[in-house]
């Protein structure tokens, strides 16, 4: 199967609130169309704009970007990493997590070691975890700031290179993916872990689009 997160594996949105992989893909059931559906997995395309955020390891920045695709696949085997941070998740081991070595590296679960470090969005899953956001308006000393403004500049502050101190082996009977266009990557547990190439190899093999142009999907 691919690489894929637990379902209760939480991902911020765009909007600051946090939801379950679960709960994203239930959501673009109801309001998606099926895209694919098969026994080893199935696909929704939303027709609601779901946005989160997500890494361009170019410049380094958290930018907004909307799922294009939602899927739910057959589990298996998963590795559970936890950081020094107390971030924790579990993936499938082919799953990619954006690691810091001299530089940004894709780095399969699986070959992970203690003492790896991952890059975290660590303030931004921590202001929007902890803290409620009940208003549109936030006072911030004698300012007030609308939320997406606020929430921008959460985003933007540096992100952290969090050592790995845990690593365990697991199993999931469900396991859930979202194609994110562009940076190909989302932060579920306030890690930045990649979307799965399998996911692009699979519509190639599919003939849903020629296998040269599947990594842009």
């Amino acid at each position: 199967h691919g690489k894929c997160v637990s379902g209760q594996s939480r991902i911020i949105l765009a909007d600051g609130t946090v939801k379950t992989a679960r709960e994203i893909f239930e959501a673009a059931s109801k309001n998606g169309e099926i895209y694919e559906d098969n026994g080893e997995h199935t696909i929704f395309t939303p027709k609601e704009q779901t946005s989160v955020f997500s890494l361009d390891k170019q410049t380094g920045k958290l930018e907004k970007k909307p799922i294009k695709n939602a899927w739910r696949l057959n589990g298996g085997k998963t590795i559970k990493i936890r950081l020094r941070n107390g971030f924790e998740i579990a993936t499938t081991p082919e799953h990619k997590y954006i690691a810091y070595r001299d530089g940004f590296a894709e780095v399969k679960a699986e070959d992970l070691k203690i003492g790896d470090k991952i890059v975290c969005a660590e303030k931004l899953w921590n202001n929007c975890v902890s803290k409620k956001f009940d208003s549109i308006e936030i006072i911030i000393g004698n300012q007030i700031m609308l939320f997406d403004k606020v929430l921008d500049e959460i985003s933007q502050r540096e992100l952290a290179f969090v050592e790995i101190n845990k690593i365990e082996s697991g199993f999931e009977d469900v396991v859930y993916d979202f194609t994110i266009p562009e940076n190909h990557n989302f932060i579920a547990e306030g890690m930045v872990i990649h979307n799965t190439a399998f996911t692009d190899n699979l519509l190639a093999a599919a003939g849903h689009m020629a296998s040269k142009h599947a990594g842009d999907l």
